[in-house]
């Protein structure tokens, strides 16, 4: 059982390599996800489902949610728009004294080295700070993506992350998050079959990922 759901786990790597009204753009910033005070919880290592040591230095984070992150509202980050050219606008945010970068083009937001955050109150904390700067749509076009299911989606890079050995020609690819309407709400099965256009099988993954 324990090896089926690495598996399933896992299976994200090929999914997450390979690869408009309604929403608006919240100026007045509010904190929908504000915490009951900053708790400096750093670690190296991530709790819940999975248990294990991110080796390229994790800045913090317990992916439990009753664990607290040391945020207490998106401002806390300092998103800040560093340049902007040919529609695609470069930020900066600080988390844990470590300068990240987010890059908005039309309906995605990129979060470079996203893998090495793992908080997830923050991991909504921080997807509400792009949104109100640029929200994007649900896959339906229509609704607005959430922090909520924007950290989901970051959760399944970074298990993944985990998971994969070095040697594999896959883990720098997901290393960052990219965050769109397409993928929202898609488990690790669903973005497999998406993404290849065939059915996933379980035999296929121990070869494809020590690749």
């Amino acid at each position: 059982m324990i090896k089926r759901k690495v598996l399933i786990i896992s299976l994200g790597a090929i999914v997450l390599a390979a690869g408009l009204s309604g929403c608006k753009k919240d100026d007045n910033k509010t904190d929908d996800n504000k915490t009951d005070s900053i708790t400096d919880n750093k670690t190296d290592n991530i709790t819940g489902d999975v248990t294990g040591n991110i080796t390229e230095g994790t800045v913090t984070g317990s992916s439990d949610e009753s664990i607290k992150g040391i945020l207490e509202s998106p401002e806390d980050i300092g998103l800040t728009k560093e340049s902007e050219e040919d529609g695609k606008e470069t930020y900066s945010f600080t988390y844990a004294n470590v300068k990240f970068n987010a890059i908005y083009t039309e309906e995605n937001w990129k979060i470079t080295d996203s893998y090495r955050i793992g908080n997830t109150r923050d991991m909504e904390i921080i997807c509400q700070a792009l949104i109100n700067e640029h929200p994007i749509h649900g896959k339906d076009m229509v609704s607005c993506r959430t922090p909520e299911d924007m950290a989901y989606e970051w959760e399944q890079h970074n298990i993944v992350y985990l998971f994969l050995p070095e040697s594999s020609k896959w883990k720098k690819n997901v290393k960052d998050v990219d965050l769109d309407p397409a993928d929202q709400g898609r488990n690790l099965e669903e973005l497999y079959e998406a993404r290849t256009g065939k059915k996933f099988d379980f035999a296929d993954l121990p070869d494809t990922l020590s690749k």
